[in-house]
């Protein structure tokens, strides 16, 4: 296996990964009510705001976690390539 069709196989990977995410969208109506999510941000819903006494999640947390899943990907294709270089690219 080349890494040409590492990639491929990649590519189609995330392909029907995508997919399968959108099609379950459209079947659980996710996107029925557009234009009132259009307009969300724009409204100061009290029902969506923390509690004054809640814990509110720190917000580096948002950051840390999409960062994590990125780099663990990267490490994750690295060593891929590392290993079918490694093995002369056979």
């Amino acid at each position: 296996m080349n890494v040409l069709t590492m990639w491929l196989l990649y590519a189609l990977f995330g392909t029907s990964v995508f997919a399968a995410a959108f099609f379950w969208a459209v079947r659980a109506r996710q996107f029925r009510d557009s234009d009132r999510a259009r307009h969300l941000p724009l409204t100061a819903d009290e029902r969506w705001l923390p509690d004054a006494g809640s814990a509110a999640r720190p917000r580096w947390l948002a950051l840390v976690i999409p960062t994590a899943a990125m780099l663990a990907t990267c490490a994750a294709l690295v060593v891929a390539v590392w290993i079918l270089l490694s093995r002369g690219g056979r």
